[in-house]
């Protein structure tokens, strides 16, 4: 057997594990593995200018019978610049009226590396075409610069099938410029939050301001969040908690760099409790020296039905050997917390700088946690989705 011969549904599983350079190669094989691998090629356009764009437009209105046009499952709208585009009135506002009836199954929009794009309220080359993407379940942003926040607040209402958002490295003003009272009565009903190092206190008050009263979201991601921060999300998990309610995820990487915040935290702890719904937990730990939080946060939630455990760190030659006092409280916790429900604990090294050779890790994390070992529920994985056997 050979190329020419396999079948369409293995040669599809094929250019599916491939990246995307090789699948260009593969579109101008021959015949019939453009027609297979088109398709593939066009689930995630990115676009970073007004010639892609104009290119992608050409291709989908060429598309006579809509294949291409039904492929198209994420839009990126990626700046020119590491930090910006320069560009963006141009083409990025006039993006929703060119691309939104040719994409009619696009469920996911990515903006990155946008910087001071001004809207206005009134400009219909966005607004008015931007409802148009009926389908769309998910709006990340991603270093953007926004000039006020009813900007941000304003894309995710427009989109009525909406359920997950995220904002990572994004910064707004905060001095309103026009009324929001449209919105008032109308809050975001989202499944997942992801707020990724927002700048303070007043950038976490106005992303949860946008979910008003609702009681809709069970996954919560807070990457990098500030002490401050977690002030405003002990509020919104209290309010979930009287509406009776309780979330499902919760992936959290606080900024603890010094013992002393531990003293900052109690509150966070105590609300946590009420998330009685709580099965899944991811946490990221900054500084190793300093992670005591992580067996105060389990005993805050040793009473809830936790049944899967992810915590990434990284080791290096300097605590590598020396089992501090931390690592014993976190795997007497994980050894004698949830024995009726805990499924799997993954641990992740993220290597950087000095750190220990790949082949050390899983000896030295079954050392430190023999129990999980023994009841063959430890992964020991190095780096984001590597694991070591």
């Amino acid at each position: 057997m050979n190329s020419r011969t396999l079948p369409p549904e293995l040669l599809i599983l094929v250019f599916d594990k491939l990246d995307r350079a090789d699948q260009l190669s593969c579109l101008y094989t021959c015949r019939k593995w453009k027609s297979l691998c088109q398709r593939d090629i066009y689930v995630s356009p990115c676009l970073s200018s007004q010639n892609a764009m104009a290119s992608l437009v050409r291709v989908l209105e060429l598309d006579t019978n809509a294949s291409l046009r039904g492929a198209v499952r994420e839009l990126h709208i990626r700046g020119n610049h590491d930090y910006a585009c320069k560009d963006v009135p141009g083409w990025v506002l006039g993006m929703p009226a060119q691309l939104v009836h040719l994409v009619p199954n696009v469920r996911t929009l990515k903006f990155e590396n946008i910087h001071s794009l001004v809207f206005h309220k009134d400009d219909t080359r966005f607004w008015t075409r931007f409802k148009g993407f009926q389908q769309v379940t998910e709006l990340e942003l991603k270093n953007c610069e926004f000039l006020r926040a009813q900007e941000i607040h304003e894309m995710a209402h427009y989109l009525p099938s909406l359920t997950a958002l995220t904002l990572s490295h994004v910064r707004w003003a905060r001095r309103p410029t026009w009324s929001m009272e449209k919105w008032e009565a109308k809050p975001l009903s989202l499944r997942m939050l992801r707020l990724d190092y927002l700048v303070g206190e007043k950038e976490y008050e106005d992303a949860f301001s946008w979910l008003g009263n609702s009681t809709t979201l069970r996954e919560l991601q807070l990457l990098h969040v500030s002490l401050q921060g977690l002030v405003v999300v002990e509020k919104f998990l209290a309010h979930l908690a009287n509406c009776k309610v309780s979330l499902q995820t919760l992936t959290i990487s606080p900024m603890i760099t010094e013992r002393y915040h531990y003293d900052l935290i109690p509150r966070f702890l105590s609300v946590i409790q009420t998330q009685y719904a709580l099965s899944a937990v991811h946490l990221y730990i900054i500084n190793v020296d300093v992670m005591d939080w992580v067996s105060r946060l389990f005993d805050a939630m040793q009473a809830l039905p936790i049944a899967q455990i992810a915590v990434d760190f990284t080791l290096d030659t300097a605590n590598e050997t020396a089992t501090g006092q931390a690592w014993v409280a976190m795997n007497e916790r994980l050894s004698r917390y949830w024995l009726k429900t805990l499924r799997n604990v993954t641990l992740t090294h993220n290597p950087t700088g000095n750190f220990i050779r790949h082949q050390d890790v899983p000896r030295t994390l079954r050392s430190r946690f023999p129990d999980l070992a023994a009841r063959g529920i430890l992964d020991a994985r190095i780096g984001v989705g590597y694991l070591v056997d």
